[in-house]
């Protein structure tokens, strides 16, 4: 059970697979509700009251906020992929039309199935669009060069799991 959490404007809520619910801050975790206890802290989390957290998210939303004046502060420049991720999560439709708001998941792991090694990865978003249509959404905050053959490796696995009708179960 995790403990009551008040209502904090620009703090998502994202429920985990181990039962914890994060909050972040622009895609920033910040602290952690699991158990019934806090944790808080950016690089190091430790056991923390909710005024901590408030306190914290706080900050943190005056500092990673687009209009904000210091764009050199640490925390305005943290994790830029769970940023873009953050407004993807929020706004699936702004990058396809066709893309649903609801349900997307973040952080999706997926296995080939082997035992090699790489044989796991990590989807960033998972999504459907208005037909029904699995989408797997890879976010970029930097240009890279292995993204074609990260999207075909997906694309495989999805391909996969769908022929062995895992989707249906």
């Amino acid at each position: 059970e995790t403990p009551a959490l008040p209502y904090m404007p620009d703090v998502d809520r994202i429920e985990q697979s181990d039962g914890s619910i994060s909050l972040q801050v622009k895609g920033l975790e910040f602290a952690r509700a699991s158990a019934g206890k806090l944790t808080c802290g950016i690089a190091r989390r430790k056991r923390s009251d909710i005024n901590t957290v408030i306190a914290m998210a706080r900050e943190i939303a005056r500092v990673r906020n687009p209009e904000t004046c210091d764009t050199q502060h640490p925390l305005y420049s943290a994790n830029p992929e769970g940023w873009l991720e953050s407004q993807v999560r929020a706004h699936p439709e702004a990058i396809d039309a066709s893309l649903r708001s609801v349900p997307v998941y973040g952080q999706v792991p997926v296995f080939s199935g082997s035992s090699a090694p790489g044989a796991r990865g990590v989807i960033d978003l998972l999504g459907i669009d208005h037909t029904g249509r699995l989408v797997v959404i890879e976010i970029k905050a930097t240009a890279d060069l292995q993204l074609p053959f990260q999207a075909l490796d997906y694309w495989l696995r999805v391909r996969k799991h769908l022929a062995a009708g895992d989707f249906e179960r």
